[in-house]
Order: C-alpha cells, then structure tokens, then sequence
C-alpha cells in the first residue's frame, strides 16, 4: 500500500506535465 500512494502522485504529477505540454503546443 505504501508503495502505490508514493507512485500515484508521481503519475499524476506526470499527466499535468503532458497536458501542460499539450496546452502550450495548442
């Protein structure tokens, strides 16, 4: 359990990065 809470903010934070990237190539 531990191991999940600790990579799941990394995903997300990951997913924000792309659509960030995303919104600017737009």
């Amino acid at each position: 359990m531990g191991r999940d809470i600790k990579i799941a903010p990394s995903i997300l934070s990951a997913d924000f990065a792309r659509l960030g990237e995303e919104i600017r190539a737009i």
